[in-house]
């Protein structure tokens, strides 16, 4: 199928030189419109990619054009206000249930994705102790938590149960960042939650999906968070990745191509 979409006979040698297996190419979506593409290769590794390896790289895609709606939200904000209200807008839309907690323990901020998980509106659950989705034996998270954010600890990826409205016990992994004020002060603390009740079967990928979602929040110049991503996809989902954007004057651009074999990338480069 590869072979047949080669374009001429010098592509044909390359893509034969370079020992594709399998392929696939998910879009950038941003606002329902396409602003680039990362290319997964299989080659060496044999490897055929399943309907779950595609939903994978969508997941990645999907989280990859936050990242550069992130970047452009920060450097397009006027003021301090706008940048507010436009990161708001991003959190009230994250897939990720996002809430925010005074340092006494009572709900501040509670996003649809939230409402979601939990099965409380914003309405229901403002206002009232985080204790409430807390089982009983799941009580001291709270205080622990806050205790380690207080010492300057990161709280990440930390696994444990929380009870919903109507009372089932779900797996949840939280990563729990401190909220400042202007003298540097913990005076709360924002948490976003994953579902992990049905992916137990998973971790790995769960596990690796986690590490992007890292990587992605680590700066806000996209092109550097997007080469981050394109390293940890090779050689965990692909043996060759290519990831490109379109410019503001509508021309392609390369972000990064990676390889597990770096002797390849002469290859890559002459196939592109």
């Amino acid at each position: 199928m590869i072979v047949a979409g080669a374009r001429n006979k010098d592509e044909l040698e390359l893509i034969r030189k370079l020992q594709m297996s399998s392929l696939m190419i998910v879009p950038l979506i941003l606002k329902k419109k396409a602003i680039g593409a990362i290319s997964f290769v299989a080659a060496e590794s044999g490897r055929h990619y399943t309907k779950n390896d595609l939903i994978m790289a969508e997941e990645i895609a999907s989280r990859a054009a936050l990242a550069i709606e992130n970047s452009k939200l920060y450097n397009d904000a006027k003021s301090t206000d706008e940048l507010q209200k436009r990161l708001a807008a991003v959190v009230e839309s994250s897939d990720d249930a996002i809430i925010s907690k005074s340092v006494e323990g009572f709900i501040t901020s509670w996003n649809k994705a939230a409402e979601r998980l939990y099965g409380y509106t914003a309405s229901e659950a403002i206002g009232k102790p985080v204790s409430m989705l807390m089982p009983l034996e799941k009580k001291d998270d709270f205080p622990m938590i806050m205790k380690q954010l207080q010492q300057g600890k990161k709280v990440e990826h930390y696994e444990t149960k929380r009870k919903t409205k109507d009372g089932r016990i779900i797996d949840v992994s939280i990563t729990v960042s401190p909220i400042l004020n202007m003298d540097k002060k913990i005076i709360g603390a924002s948490k976003v939650a994953h579902d992990i009740t049905s992916r137990k079967m998973a971790e790995e990928r769960q596990k690796f999906l986690e590490e992007v979602g890292v990587s992605l929040g680590a700066t806000i110049d996209y092109e550097s968070t997007l080469k981050n991503v394109g390293r940890l996809i090779v050689p965990y989902l692909a043996d060759y990745c290519r990831i490109v954007v379109v410019g503001e004057n509508k021309n392609i651009k390369e972000i990064t191509v990676n390889h597990n074999l770096p002797k390849k990338l002469a290859l890559i480069t002459a196939l592109q």
